[in-house]
């Protein structure tokens, strides 16, 4: 095997984490939600209410990510925002009941397209290295 074939660990992981969201976001476009917007309704499940910054520090991205995840769970009904009583220059993010029906949606879907996505993967890998 030449070393043209061989790919570092860092690039593996990378790449495998590339195809499972795109495999996860491929399915989760169905309910209206993305793999970042199951994240960020998770945390505010199990977090509670709390505004974009605090929402993001929590699901590891910049603020300004978040929003545009947040956007798309507003237009869908899956969060409601409303002005921050301690800092009305901010707002309280919350999970709605349509974001908490769509969020036990995702998780079955995330655990069958895990499953798929790595039957999937194994079989390309295997048939790649004959």
């Amino acid at each position: 095997m030449s070393y043209k074939n061989q790919w570092p660990t860092n690039r593996l992981l990378s790449t495998a984490a590339r195809l499972v969201e795109h495999a996860w976001n491929e399915n989760l476009a169905s309910l209206g939600i993305t793999h970042a917007g199951v994240m960020a309704l998770d945390v505010l499940r199990s977090e509670g209410s709390m505004t974009q910054a605090q929402l993001a520090h929590q699901v590891r991205v910049q603020a300004q990510t978040m929003g545009k995840t947040l956007h798309r769970l507003e237009v869908h009904g899956h969060i409601t925002r409303s002005r921050n009583a301690l800092d009305r220059r901010s707002h309280m993010v919350s999970i709605s009941p349509a974001g908490e029906r769509v969020l036990v949606d995702a998780r079955g879907w995330r655990r069958g397209c895990w499953v798929a996505t790595v039957t999937r993967t194994s079989s390309s890998a295997a048939s790649s290295s004959t």
